[in-house]
């Protein structure tokens, strides 16, 4: 269906040269503003062609409506000086559709910055990225990542109708996403009751709001800020509700996989690898040992000594590689 709807918008724009061609050879050459006015209707399908189809579409029909008005130089009587109109009038038809094309092209990067973006990073960072500031990493890189998920929620989606079901999911990640994005960290997924989050994998770290402290530090102190207004939000959800939200929180740092993942048609900035893995299980350590936020031995190396923790007295059993020291951070309790 695309692919027809394409066809069909390249046949009107030739049919629209072909047309424009003709009424403009077929204009007397002594009919000077006539000749030049219909000159200028080339811009229209050299417009149309780059906004639709971008800068690469729209340099080929510049190219193309420039060799059918090349002819020009040979149609008058004085060929120097019009070989120098007609040079000048092919520079401008290429010019606009490369200045065009720039301009399609920077709109179609923002509005996928945005529509990617939007709702993962502060308004902050979005802007930093479209302004050439802050890039993401991609390809292997080292990052700290978070995963939070609400405790028993399969008891809630049994209990309220959808709609109230869906109400409560998004204030809850709503306050969740705001706690991640004051310390740099950007929300990857929303998924069902969960959020996954990473921090650190800005390229120019340095110049961001969270370079004070490093991505592990980042995250905790956001993990501690996400207790804090699940907390808050709980007294909302009592008084409109009669109910109380618990979540565990994960947090674990090593190399991940960046790209951008999912189809042709519908790809998203995310993340894979061994260390998102044991984020997950960290994560769910928090049923058994009774914590609200755990994190592993990678990230306790990593931070300052001002964060209260303790280290569990088990650790987390994965694959060959041995246990994984765990420790909670103590936060205000839900």
């Amino acid at each position: 269906m695309a692919r027809s709807k394409r066809k069909y918008q390249l046949l009107a724009i030739a049919s629209l040269i072909a047309t424009i061609t003709a009424i403009h050879y077929q204009t007397n050459h002594s009919d000077l503003f006539h000749h030049i006015f219909h000159r200028e209707l080339y811009f229209i399908p050299i417009a149309i062609a780059t906004l639709l189809f971008g800068m690469k579409i729209g340099l080929i029909t510049a190219v193309t409506i420039s060799a059918i008005y090349a002819p020009q130089i040979f149609m008058f009587d004085h060929v120097q000086g019009n070989l120098l109109m007609v040079g000048s009038q092919i520079s401008v038809f290429i010019l606009v559709a490369l200045i065009l094309g720039l301009m399609v092209e920077r709109y179609r990067k923002d509005q996928f910055i945005k529509a990617s973006f939007g709702e993962t990073v502060s308004k902050e960072v979005r802007d930093q990225i479209l302004g050439g500031d802050v890039s993401l990493r991609r390809g292997i890189a080292n990052a700290t990542i978070l995963s939070a998920d609400i405790r028993n929620f399969n008891k809630i989606v049994e209990t309220f109708p959808p709609w109230e079901t869906v109400e409560i999911i998004n204030l809850y990640f709503k306050e969740m996403a705001a706690a991640i994005q004051d310390y740099g960290g950007m929300v990857l997924q929303t998924h069902s009751d969960k959020i996954q989050a990473a921090f650190g994998l800005y390229s120019k770290q340095a110049e961001h709001q969270a370079a004070t402290i490093n991505a592990s530090a980042a995250a905790i102190s956001a993990s501690i800020d996400m207790c804090a207004s699940l907390y808050d939000l709980n007294k909302t959800l009592k008084q409109k509700y009669e109910i109380k939200l618990e979540h565990d929180i994960g947090i674990h740092s090593g190399p991940v996989l960046a790209a951008d993942i999912g189809s042709p048609s519908r790809s998203s900035y995310g993340i894979i690898g061994k260390t998102v893995t044991i984020t997950e299980k960290i994560r769910k350590f928090n049923a058994l040992h009774g914590t609200d936020i755990l994190i592993s031995e990678a990230v306790a190396d990593e931070i300052p000594d001002e964060f209260p923790m303790r280290k569990l007295s088990t650790g987390l059993p994965y694959g060959s590689d041995g246990p994984y020291g765990l420790y909670e951070i103590q936060s205000q309790r839900i």
